[in-house]
Protein backbone atom coordinates (compact mmCIF):
# COMPACT_ATOMS: atom_id res chain seq x y z
CA UNK A 1 0.00 0.00 0.00
CA UNK A 2 0.89 3.31 -0.89
CA UNK A 3 0.97 6.70 1.16
CA UNK A 4 1.59 9.70 -1.24
CA UNK A 5 2.42 12.83 0.42
CA UNK A 6 1.17 16.68 -0.25
CA UNK A 7 4.47 17.29 -1.90
CA UNK A 8 4.91 14.19 -3.82
CA UNK A 9 1.21 15.31 -5.70
CA UNK A 10 2.60 18.95 -5.73
CA UNK A 11 5.81 17.63 -7.60
CA UNK A 12 3.90 14.91 -9.61
CA UNK A 13 0.72 16.05 -10.69
CA UNK A 14 1.01 18.74 -13.22
CA UNK A 15 -2.10 21.07 -14.27
CA UNK A 16 -2.17 20.15 -17.42
CA UNK A 17 -1.90 16.22 -16.78
CA UNK A 18 -4.71 16.53 -14.72
CA UNK A 19 -6.63 18.36 -17.15
CA UNK A 20 -6.27 16.09 -20.03
CA UNK A 21 -6.97 12.99 -17.48
CA UNK A 22 -10.05 14.92 -16.58
CA UNK A 23 -10.92 15.28 -19.89
CA UNK A 24 -10.91 11.53 -20.66
CA UNK A 25 -12.97 10.26 -17.71
CA UNK A 26 -15.54 13.21 -18.89
CA UNK A 27 -16.07 11.46 -21.45
CA UNK A 28 -15.94 8.06 -19.66
CA UNK A 29 -18.32 9.12 -17.17
CA UNK A 30 -20.49 10.41 -20.73
CA UNK A 31 -20.39 6.43 -21.76
CA UNK A 32 -20.97 5.22 -18.75
CA UNK A 33 -17.59 3.76 -18.34
CA UNK A 34 -17.16 5.69 -15.01
CA UNK A 35 -19.16 6.12 -11.90
CA UNK A 36 -19.18 9.77 -9.88
CA UNK A 37 -21.88 9.80 -7.47
CA UNK A 38 -23.02 12.80 -5.64
CA UNK A 39 -20.76 13.55 -3.06
CA UNK A 40 -22.65 13.05 0.83
CA UNK A 41 -21.42 15.98 3.19
CA UNK A 42 -22.24 15.46 6.68
CA UNK A 43 -22.05 18.46 9.53
CA UNK A 44 -21.40 16.69 12.66
CA UNK A 45 -21.31 19.48 15.21
CA UNK A 46 -21.35 23.19 15.00
CA UNK A 47 -20.85 24.85 12.03
CA UNK A 48 -17.18 24.11 11.27
CA UNK A 49 -15.71 21.45 9.65
CA UNK A 50 -18.21 19.60 7.67
CA UNK A 51 -16.92 16.46 6.63
CA UNK A 52 -17.46 15.20 3.13
CA UNK A 53 -17.14 11.66 1.10
CA UNK A 54 -17.03 11.84 -2.64
CA UNK A 55 -16.55 7.74 -4.21
CA UNK A 56 -15.67 6.86 -7.48
CA UNK A 57 -14.96 4.45 -9.60
CA UNK A 58 -13.89 2.90 -13.21
CA UNK A 59 -12.68 -0.57 -14.75
CA UNK A 60 -9.48 -0.74 -12.51
CA UNK A 61 -10.23 0.84 -9.17
CA UNK A 62 -12.54 2.16 -6.33
CA UNK A 63 -11.68 5.71 -4.92
CA UNK A 64 -13.36 7.71 -1.79
CA UNK A 65 -12.15 11.20 -1.02
CA UNK A 66 -12.76 11.78 2.54
CA UNK A 67 -12.29 15.41 3.79
CA UNK A 68 -13.12 17.91 6.09
CA UNK A 69 -13.91 21.63 5.47
CA UNK A 70 -13.04 24.42 7.86
CA UNK A 71 -12.94 27.61 5.92
CA UNK A 72 -11.26 29.12 9.00
CA UNK A 73 -8.44 27.08 8.91
CA UNK A 74 -6.28 30.23 6.44
CA UNK A 75 -6.04 31.68 9.72
CA UNK A 76 -4.02 29.43 11.45
CA UNK A 77 -1.70 28.57 8.11
CA UNK A 78 -3.61 25.57 7.41
CA UNK A 79 -5.58 24.31 3.92
CA UNK A 80 -9.62 24.46 4.24
CA UNK A 81 -9.51 21.26 2.76
CA UNK A 82 -7.78 18.27 5.10
CA UNK A 83 -8.36 14.39 4.17
CA UNK A 84 -7.12 11.39 1.84
CA UNK A 85 -7.79 10.41 -1.37
CA UNK A 86 -8.43 6.64 -0.53
CA UNK A 87 -7.46 4.27 -3.80
CA UNK A 88 -9.14 0.22 -3.40
CA UNK A 89 -8.00 -1.93 -6.53
CA UNK A 90 -10.59 -4.00 -8.07
CA UNK A 91 -11.92 -6.78 -8.27
CA UNK A 92 -10.75 -7.29 -4.59
CA UNK A 93 -11.13 -4.61 -3.12
CA UNK A 94 -7.97 -3.94 -1.73
CA UNK A 95 -6.64 -0.48 -0.63
CA UNK A 96 -3.31 0.39 -2.49
CA UNK A 97 -3.16 3.89 -1.66
CA UNK A 98 -3.84 6.72 0.74
CA UNK A 99 -3.06 10.25 -1.21
CA UNK A 100 -3.16 14.08 0.11
CA UNK A 101 -6.21 15.35 -0.71
CA UNK A 102 -5.19 18.62 0.28
CA UNK A 103 -2.95 19.31 -2.87
CA UNK A 104 -4.94 17.06 -4.93
CA UNK A 105 -8.09 18.68 -4.44
CA UNK A 106 -6.41 22.37 -5.19
CA UNK A 107 -4.50 21.32 -8.57
CA UNK A 108 -7.45 18.81 -9.92
CA UNK A 109 -9.90 21.67 -9.56
CA UNK A 110 -7.51 24.34 -11.25
CA UNK A 111 -7.16 22.03 -14.00
CA UNK A 112 -10.49 21.40 -14.80
CA UNK A 113 -10.80 25.38 -15.25
CA UNK A 114 -7.51 24.97 -16.99
CA UNK A 115 -9.40 22.41 -19.05
CA UNK A 116 -12.50 25.03 -20.12
CA UNK A 117 -10.00 27.44 -21.15
CA UNK A 118 -8.20 25.65 -23.88
CA UNK A 119 -11.79 24.04 -24.89
CA UNK A 120 -13.16 27.92 -25.02
CA UNK A 121 -9.91 29.17 -26.60
CA UNK A 122 -10.16 26.36 -29.23
CA UNK A 123 -13.66 27.40 -30.78
CA UNK A 124 -11.95 31.16 -30.54
CA UNK A 125 -12.59 32.94 -27.35
CA UNK A 126 -9.51 34.93 -26.55
CA UNK A 127 -8.57 36.13 -23.21
CA UNK A 128 -5.86 39.01 -22.20
CA UNK A 129 -6.44 39.99 -18.62
CA UNK A 130 -8.01 37.53 -16.00
CA UNK A 131 -10.09 38.70 -12.83
CA UNK A 132 -10.07 36.78 -9.39
CA UNK A 133 -12.80 37.18 -7.09
CA UNK A 134 -11.10 36.19 -3.69
CA UNK A 135 -7.85 35.87 -2.46
CA UNK A 136 -7.24 32.13 -1.20
CA UNK A 137 -5.35 29.04 -2.20
CA UNK A 138 -7.36 28.84 -5.66
CA UNK A 139 -6.32 32.21 -6.33
CA UNK A 140 -3.18 31.08 -6.22
CA UNK A 141 -2.92 27.85 -8.10
CA UNK A 142 -5.39 29.77 -10.73
CA UNK A 143 -2.90 32.83 -11.10
CA UNK A 144 0.03 30.36 -11.31
CA UNK A 145 -1.82 28.37 -13.92
CA UNK A 146 -2.70 31.06 -16.60
CA UNK A 147 1.24 32.20 -15.80
CA UNK A 148 2.69 28.42 -16.94
CA UNK A 149 -0.04 27.43 -19.67
CA UNK A 150 -1.13 30.81 -21.27
CA UNK A 151 2.04 33.27 -20.43
CA UNK A 152 -0.49 35.67 -19.12
CA UNK A 153 1.02 38.89 -16.57
CA UNK A 154 -1.96 41.29 -15.55
CA UNK A 155 -4.26 39.84 -13.27
CA UNK A 156 -7.21 41.81 -11.17
CA UNK A 157 -7.51 40.31 -7.51
CA UNK A 158 -10.79 41.47 -6.02
CA UNK A 159 -10.60 40.85 -2.59
CA UNK A 160 -11.48 42.65 1.16
CA UNK A 161 -8.10 42.04 2.32
CA UNK A 162 -5.14 44.18 0.67
CA UNK A 163 -2.68 42.45 2.74
CA UNK A 164 -4.28 39.10 1.74
CA UNK A 165 -3.28 40.19 -1.95
CA UNK A 166 -0.18 41.32 -1.05
CA UNK A 167 0.71 37.97 0.52
CA UNK A 168 -0.75 36.11 -2.48
CA UNK A 169 1.42 38.36 -5.09
CA UNK A 170 4.16 37.62 -2.76
CA UNK A 171 3.72 33.66 -2.49
CA UNK A 172 3.76 33.87 -6.39
CA UNK A 173 7.18 34.16 -6.49
CA UNK A 174 6.58 35.55 -10.24
CA UNK A 175 6.84 38.29 -12.56
CA UNK A 176 3.05 39.06 -12.42
CA UNK A 177 0.87 42.46 -12.23
CA UNK A 178 -1.51 42.40 -9.26
CA UNK A 179 -3.94 44.84 -9.13
CA UNK A 180 -6.05 44.76 -5.92
CA UNK A 181 -10.21 46.07 -6.62
CA UNK A 182 -12.52 46.06 -3.53
CA UNK A 183 -15.75 44.25 -3.74
CA UNK A 184 -17.97 45.76 -6.32
CA UNK A 185 -15.29 47.38 -8.23
CA UNK A 186 -15.97 46.89 -12.35
CA UNK A 187 -14.03 44.73 -14.35
CA UNK A 188 -15.37 45.64 -17.92
CA UNK A 189 -11.29 45.26 -18.96
CA UNK A 190 -11.43 41.41 -18.00
CA UNK A 191 -12.51 38.81 -20.54
CA UNK A 192 -12.16 36.00 -17.83
CA UNK A 193 -13.41 35.98 -14.08
CA UNK A 194 -12.57 33.23 -11.59
CA UNK A 195 -15.01 33.29 -8.73
CA UNK A 196 -13.20 31.78 -5.96
CA UNK A 197 -14.86 32.06 -2.73
CA UNK A 198 -16.84 30.73 0.24
CA UNK A 199 -19.56 33.09 0.12
CA UNK A 200 -22.99 32.55 0.62
CA UNK A 201 -23.94 36.02 -0.72
CA UNK A 202 -24.04 37.25 -4.26
CA UNK A 203 -20.22 38.53 -5.15
CA UNK A 204 -20.35 39.43 -9.48
CA UNK A 205 -23.49 41.66 -10.80
CA UNK A 206 -24.22 42.07 -14.31
CA UNK A 207 -23.40 45.84 -14.49
CA UNK A 208 -19.53 45.18 -13.52
CA UNK A 209 -18.63 42.42 -16.47
CA UNK A 210 -18.73 43.19 -20.32
CA UNK A 211 -21.30 40.98 -22.22
CA UNK A 212 -18.29 38.48 -23.43
CA UNK A 213 -17.37 37.57 -19.74
CA UNK A 214 -16.61 34.07 -19.12
CA UNK A 215 -17.34 33.55 -15.60
CA UNK A 216 -15.66 30.21 -14.19
CA UNK A 217 -17.46 29.64 -10.67
CA UNK A 218 -15.51 27.40 -8.72
CA UNK A 219 -16.27 28.65 -4.94
CA UNK A 220 -19.11 28.22 -2.75
CA UNK A 221 -20.46 24.41 -3.10
CA UNK A 222 -23.19 24.57 -0.82
CA UNK A 223 -27.66 24.05 -1.16
CA UNK A 224 -28.79 27.77 -1.87
CA UNK A 225 -24.80 29.36 -1.80
CA UNK A 226 -25.19 31.61 -4.69
CA UNK A 227 -22.01 34.24 -5.75
CA UNK A 228 -23.30 35.01 -8.86
CA UNK A 229 -26.34 37.32 -9.60
CA UNK A 230 -29.58 35.68 -11.38
CA UNK A 231 -29.64 38.54 -13.78
CA UNK A 232 -25.76 37.15 -15.11
CA UNK A 233 -27.60 33.30 -15.37
CA UNK A 234 -30.40 35.20 -16.78
CA UNK A 235 -28.34 36.46 -19.74
CA UNK A 236 -25.80 33.15 -20.15
CA UNK A 237 -25.41 29.94 -21.30
CA UNK A 238 -24.94 27.82 -18.20
CA UNK A 239 -22.72 24.91 -18.22
CA UNK A 240 -21.96 22.66 -14.94
CA UNK A 241 -19.37 19.88 -14.84
CA UNK A 242 -22.16 17.83 -13.86
CA UNK A 243 -25.89 19.65 -14.01
CA UNK A 244 -27.74 17.40 -11.80
CA UNK A 245 -24.71 17.37 -9.28
CA UNK A 246 -24.71 21.17 -9.64
CA UNK A 247 -28.67 21.65 -9.06
CA UNK A 248 -28.41 19.94 -6.09
CA UNK A 249 -24.81 21.70 -4.29
CA UNK A 250 -25.02 24.74 -5.86
CA UNK A 251 -27.23 27.97 -6.08
CA UNK A 252 -26.05 28.87 -9.28
CA UNK A 253 -27.03 25.49 -10.46
CA UNK A 254 -30.47 25.12 -8.92
CA UNK A 255 -31.23 28.91 -10.15
CA UNK A 256 -30.22 27.20 -13.98
CA UNK A 257 -32.31 23.89 -13.76
CA UNK A 258 -35.45 25.78 -12.45
CA UNK A 259 -35.15 27.87 -15.14
CA UNK A 260 -35.71 26.90 -18.32
CA UNK A 261 -35.06 29.34 -20.40
CA UNK A 262 -31.40 29.81 -19.18
CA UNK A 263 -29.68 26.91 -21.45
CA UNK A 264 -27.34 24.79 -20.00
CA UNK A 265 -24.98 22.48 -21.11
CA UNK A 266 -22.83 19.71 -19.41
CA UNK A 267 -18.67 20.09 -19.76
CA UNK A 268 -18.98 16.93 -21.99
CA UNK A 269 -20.71 19.34 -24.11
CA UNK A 270 -18.57 21.24 -24.69
CA UNK A 271 -15.52 18.52 -25.31
CA UNK A 272 -17.91 16.92 -27.94
CA UNK A 273 -19.62 20.23 -29.46
CA UNK A 274 -17.55 23.14 -28.49
CA UNK A 275 -18.76 25.22 -31.77
CA UNK A 276 -22.07 25.60 -29.67
CA UNK A 277 -21.17 27.93 -27.36
CA UNK A 278 -18.82 29.88 -29.82
CA UNK A 279 -20.69 33.03 -30.61
CA UNK A 280 -22.58 33.80 -27.19
CA UNK A 281 -21.74 36.34 -24.89
CA UNK A 282 -21.82 35.50 -21.41
CA UNK A 283 -20.59 32.21 -20.66
CA UNK A 284 -20.85 30.59 -16.80
CA UNK A 285 -19.29 27.61 -16.11
CA UNK A 286 -20.14 25.98 -12.35
CA UNK A 287 -17.31 23.67 -11.05
CA UNK A 288 -18.37 22.11 -7.72
CA UNK A 289 -15.70 19.23 -8.25
CA UNK A 290 -17.14 15.63 -8.70
CA UNK A 291 -15.39 12.45 -7.31
CA UNK A 292 -14.13 11.02 -10.68
CA UNK A 293 -11.94 14.20 -10.74
CA UNK A 294 -10.02 13.01 -7.80
CA UNK A 295 -10.21 9.15 -8.83
CA UNK A 296 -8.45 9.51 -12.38
CA UNK A 297 -5.93 11.90 -10.71
CA UNK A 298 -5.02 9.75 -7.91
CA UNK A 299 -5.01 6.59 -10.60
CA UNK A 300 -2.14 8.22 -12.17
CA UNK A 301 -0.10 9.24 -9.46
CA UNK A 302 -0.72 5.37 -8.33
CA UNK A 303 0.81 3.55 -11.71
CA UNK A 304 3.35 6.95 -12.04
CA UNK A 305 4.77 6.44 -8.69
CA UNK A 306 4.82 2.68 -7.87
CA UNK A 307 8.51 2.62 -8.75
CA UNK A 308 9.52 5.95 -7.32
CA UNK A 309 11.90 5.44 -4.76
CA UNK A 310 10.64 8.62 -2.36
CA UNK A 311 7.44 6.76 -2.03
CA UNK A 312 6.24 5.24 1.36
CA UNK A 313 4.97 1.62 0.78
CA UNK A 314 3.59 -0.07 3.33
CA UNK A 315 3.85 -4.12 2.59
CA UNK A 316 1.78 -5.47 5.64
CA UNK A 317 -1.21 -3.14 5.55
CA UNK A 318 -4.56 -5.37 6.39
CA UNK A 319 -6.11 -7.17 3.00
CA UNK A 320 -5.51 -10.76 4.84
CA UNK A 321 -7.09 -13.21 5.90
CA UNK A 322 -7.23 -13.76 9.40
CA UNK A 323 -6.80 -17.63 9.16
Amino acid sequence: MMIVSQALVRSHLSYHVASVLIEEGLLGLRSGAVQSPNRKVYTLSGEYPVLGVMPSSDEKFIGAKVATVNYQNGDHGLDSHQGAMLLFERPSGALKAIIDATELTAIRTTAVSHLVTRLLLSIGRSFNKIAIIGAGVQAYHHIKMFCELYKLENFVVMSKSPNRVKELSSALKKKVNIEHRTYGSLLQDCQLVVVATHADEVVLQIDQIPSNTVILAIGACRPGAQEIHPHILDRSIFIGDDLSACAESSGEGWYAATHSEIRSLELSDLITSGDAVSQFGILVFKSIGLGFEDLVCARYLYEGLSQYSGVVKIDSFGGMRAY
